[in-house]
């Protein structure tokens, strides 16, 4: 199924995204991506149909520094590969450092053999820029209720907005990372990885 090698030895990404799937395996051949997921049919993605390449910061309320990595080929079903690999109820085990290695040669290798795949990284940008409307609206109200209340501000609602604080950081992280933008396919963006 795969060409004669080229010297390089086969470079491996294994990592769990979630509860719900198997271990999956991804390797860097000559002639493509290999994806195998213990129960599912083995496939091979050749390099030239891969279409596009998408580099996302996803944090959620558990796994607060996720990359993402999703590839888009011309047909099939797209790769979804994190930076996190799963390993019980609310714990993830950290892979930055072999995720950050792996898309740095899938990278190498998808610029060798294909001119045409587009790479983009952050947010779609309807949904970048949808989100980021609903949050100026949503803290904008939020500063009128406290301007209007001043201080008698609910017990409930002091603890809300502490939870709001505490998120702050992280939701101005999203935005940064995530603002919509096109990058050379030879080395994936330093913001986009973990570290």
């Amino acid at each position: 199924m795969t060409s004669a090698p080229t010297g390089d030895s086969p470079v491996q990404y294994i990592y769990r995204r979630n509860a719900l799937e198997k271990e999956q395996t991804l390797t860097l051949q000559d002639d493509g991506l290999l994806v195998e997921q213990e129960g599912k049919e083995a496939r091979l993605i050749p390099w030239a149909d891969v279409q596009e390449v998408q580099l996302q910061f996803a944090p959620t309320r558990v796994v607060r520094n996720l990359f993402t990595c999703t590839i888009k080929p011309v047909a099939g079903r797209k790769v979804f590969i994190h930076s996190m690999s799963f390993k019980g109820f609310a714990d993830f085990e950290e892979r930055g450092a072999e995720y950050s290695a792996f898309l740095r040669a899938l990278h190498r290798r998808l610029v060798a053999a294909n001119d045409t795949v587009r790479c983009v990284s952050g947010s779609d940008p309807v949904m970048f820029w949808g989100m980021l409307g609903c949050n100026v609206v949503i803290f904008s109200v939020l500063a009128l209720v406290m301007v209007v209340m001043l201080f008698s501000i609910p017990p409930i609602a002091i603890v809300k907005l502490i939870i709001l604080a505490i998120y702050a950081p992280l939701l101005i992280k999203w935005f940064k990372k995530n603002k919509p933008a096109t990058y050379e396919p030879g080395e994936p963006p330093a913001n986009m990885l973990p570290g």
